[in-house]
């Protein structure tokens, strides 16, 4: 994966923590261990004040990550799936200029067979629409249309 934006620690949001692996009780002297839940379908993780990443993140959790890359045009966010959705497999943002309440979004495509390569394309957008198309992408909906999006690489 490929992420553009640079980082930088900053204050006011929590880290996410991974869970403990949970020990199930037992008399013998040898424990068994299970272990802790991996992401199932997506991923989230977000730069702004330290670095919090969730799996499986809901609505809720996506409004939040955007509120907290509001917060300075230097945090951002990545949203992957574990597979490809229609040849998406994350979309990111940053870049929030408060002055017209945009945000830079970008996504990356991957093209289909052998030799295919990703490419990343991405376009200013309003807070509302980065929402909608982060809510969207956990639904498995894709944006449809990219031509009047920027290229912006191939890797």
């Amino acid at each position: 994966m490929c992420w553009f934006f640079s980082k930088k620690k900053a204050r006011n949001v929590e880290p996410y923590i991974e869970p403990r692996a949970e020990q199930k009780e037992s008399y013998s002297s040898s424990q068994e261990v299970k272990e802790a839940p991996k992401f199932e379908r997506f991923l989230l993780t977000v730069e702004a004040a330290s670095g919090q990443v969730v799996a499986d993140p809901s609505a809720e959790d996506i409004q939040n990550a955007v509120r907290a890359i509001c917060a300075s045009e230097e945090y951002f966010l990545v949203l992957e799936g574990k597979q490809a959705i229609n040849g998406v497999t994350y979309i990111q943002a940053n870049g929030y200029d408060v002055s017209n309440q945009t945000i830079y979004m970008e996504l990356q495509r991957k093209g289909v067979g052998a030799g295919a390569v990703a490419r990343n394309y991405g376009k200013v957008v309003s807070v509302g629409l980065l929402v909608k198309t982060l809510a969207d992408y956990l639904s498995g909906i894709t944006p449809d249309h990219i031509t009047d999006w920027d290229f912006t690489g191939e890797f």
